[in-house]
């Protein structure tokens, strides 16, 4: 698939406008476009007793929406080793422009995006006469900012002052894994708590984060954007008094304790975004695109060999089977009959003889699959023995693996066990990206960080996990009970800010059974997102479906156009209507335990028939042709559906 990227940026100096203005010597505000959202930063003259502000010279800013403040006064700013960029600061000048610019994503929620927002950069000199600057955005949907260096040289950066104070109200937020063999890993549940609520773990707090204020009225999510291996990958303090949360570096334990948690600024120098989306409703969080607006535009072309698609996968139903071929061609049939693009061959395949690695790609291409492999990303920040490892750390011996990958038909690889956001491990995530398009080899990463846009960046980076998922139902006896109301959850958390590789749609069971519905797994592929979309189940288990849900997993997409949010509450239930070409495909999922009933107008997505398939019982479904016209769905207690419209006036 071709892609291409066309951006215009316009920036054109506004001193004084009624976008963004100075509202007095100390006091500078930013509006969006349609003028509702407001961001005002502010440069304290004097000492403050109050705690979001660390005193004379310091920046703290709060966000008004709708006439309302949704994000009280916060600090903001910079510590370095020996200087501060927190606190004693001097204005230096404002200036304000206006940012307009057009790209197209080929992973993701929309194929063609329009960024348009109005900016401020502050620019500002510490005690020592250092130069600092402050860069905000303000769009429709939300609030970015960041932070930059000019000048040269290097500097050490001991600690973020970045925060975000919230109201009262209802966070969707997760721990942030304490370190150990198998984290951090972005793998714990998006549970409910009040803002303000100390982190079960002592690590913190991980982004995103999803709250609901003013009695649900607004919603809220922050997280970060726009992260290269200039800075390391932030996330929350554990206590957040009165609502405000903290940003933390990375734990110094993380990664087997290899690398800095105090990132090196290289100067001149900028950091990743901090991106604040703020809607009406918790759809207006899902239908976002703003972490790839401010995300880095594309480092390379979009080349033919980048091709989002389906992809059969044998290790959730059989974990030993990397290591039989002959078992794993029975995955090859099915991708062939299915029509999905890949087969993932996962861990410890390397053990087998060459000869019938060889035969395996060669038998998978005669069948017109793609083979992916896996990787562990070892190096010394993980102790995991799973193989191959130690081919993909060193930058030499990587590239002379992309090659030869390359050279025997390999088209992707799964990378596996990162267990760190330093800076040096971000570094070696961006730094593999672009050797991997250097040989025309597509990148998965597992046990790894959540997405910060690097989808617009580097285009051959189909998918990341950084998901409690599907292989839970392997190993967590627990997880049954909570994927219920977990995948909602996923939708308006994760998902929201990226693709996501949960390997949805299991309709057998492994160790611990499911609680969902055979319809709520199969409107998982619709819900979730991802760039390759791995079918974890075996043969049989898709095999034994009726022939009009097989069909419907040979037609479901994995690139989409449009994007609509239908229904839904973080926690109860979600309905979404995407959009491929002239086709509209609506998956809704439920983690009630009562049925729950939702109206669909299909006239909105066209005027052809509605294939329907739903609830029947728990393990079958319910599959009807219904015309054009409103209904009244339901949904089984943790159940769900999917609809297809299809039409050639499809709107």
């Amino acid at each position: 698939m071709r892609s291409s990227i066309a951006s215009a940026l316009i920036v054109i100096s506004l001193l004084f406008t009624s976008c963004a203005s100075k509202n007095g010597s100390n006091l500078w505000t930013v509006k969006s476009p349609d003028g509702k959202l407001e961001i005002t930063v502010e440069l304290s003259s004097q000492a403050s007793d109050v705690s979001s502000s660390p005193g004379e010279g310091s920046l703290r800013y709060w966000i008004t929406y709708g006439k309302k403040v949704v994000m009280d006064k916060a600090p903001l700013g910079l510590e370095c080793e020996g200087e501060s960029f927190a606190k004693n600061l001097v204005f230096r000048t404002a200036s304000f422009a206006k940012i307009d610019e057009t790209y197209t994503l080929h992973n993701g929620k929309r194929r063609n995006l329009h960024s348009l927002a109005n900016q401020l950069i502050l620019a500002l000199n510490n005690e020592n006469g250092t130069d600092f600057e402050l860069i905000v955005r303000a769009f429709d949907d939300g609030v970015a900012f960041k932070y930059a260096l000019p000048g040269e040289g290097e500097k050490i950066i001991t600690r973020e002052a970045s925060a975000f104070k919230i109201p009262a109200g209802t966070a969707y937020i997760m721990p942030y894994d304490d370190p150990g063999q198998w984290w951090p890993a972005y793998e714990n549940f998006y549970g409910e708590y009040a803002v303000g609520a100390s982190s079960p773990t002592q690590s913190g707090w991980a982004f995103p984060a999803l709250f609901r204020i003013n009695d649900g009225a607004i919603t809220i999510l922050i997280t970060e954007s726009g992260l290269n291996g200039s800075y390391c990958g932030t996330h929350l303090e554990k206590d957040a008094p009165d609502g405000l949360y903290q940003v933390r570096l990375p734990e110094e334990a993380d990664g087997e304790g290899v690398g800095k948690s105090t990132p090196v600024a290289s100067l001149p120098w900028q950091s990743s975004w901090k991106v604040i989306i703020i809607g009406d409703s918790p759809g207006d969080i899902v239908e976002s695109s703003l972490v790839t607006h401010v995300a880095d535009p594309l480092a390379y072309a979009v080349s033919d060999y980048i091709k989002p698609g389906r992809a059969a996968w044998s290790w959730w139903s059989d974990s030993a089977s990397p290591r039989n071929f002959a078992k794993q061609k029975t995955f090859i049939d099915l991708a062939a009959d299915m029509g999905w693009e890949y087969y993932l061959l996962d861990a410890n395949w390397n053990y087998e003889p060459m000869a019938d690695l060889l035969d395996f790609i060669n038998y998978a291409d005669d069948k017109r699959v793609g083979v992916l492999v896996w990787y562990n990303s070892g190096g010394p920040h993980n102790s995991v023995t799973e193989a191959p490892r130690d081919r993909l750390f060193e930058r030499e011996r990587r590239r002379q693996e992309f090659q030869w990958l390359s050279e025997i038909g390999v088209k992707g690889v799964k990378v596996d066990f990162w267990h760190s956001d330093k800076q040096d491990m971000i570094k070696y995530y961006t730094d593999l990206l672009r050797d991997a398009n250097d040989f025309q080899i597509l990148v998965n990463f597992h046990g790894c960080t959540i997405p910060r846009g690097w989808e617009r960046t580097f285009p051959n980076l189909l998918t990341l996990e950084a998901v409690n998922g599907a292989e839970q139902y392997k190993f967590n006896t627990a997880y049954p009970r909570n994927a219920t109301w977990h995948n909602v959850n996923l939708v308006f958390t994760r998902n929201a800010i990226g693709p996501m590789d949960y390997t949805p749609v299991t309709f057998t069971d492994m160790e611990n059974p499911h609680l969902t519905t055979v319809a709520h797994e199969l409107a998982l592929s619709i819900v979730f997102q991802s760039g390759i979309l791995h079918f974890a189940d075996k043969p049989d288990g898709y095999r034994t479906q009726p022939e009009t849900v097989q069909q419907f997993l040979r037609e479901v997409p994995v690139t989409w156009d449009e994007i609509k949010f239908l229904h839904g509450e973080p926690g109860k239930f979600v309905v979404l209507a995407r959009r491929s070409g002239d086709t509209w495909h609506l998956g809704g999922i439920s983690g009630l335990e009562e049925e729950k009933t939702v109206t669909i107008d299909a006239r909105q997505f066209g005027v052809g028939e509605v294939l329907f398939i739903g609830d029947e019982a728990a393990r079958s479904f319910k599959i009807q042709k219904l015309p054009n016209g409103v209904h009244e769905i339901k949904m089984a207690p943790y159940g769900g559906f999917v609809m297809t419209v299809k039409s050639d006036e499809s709107r």
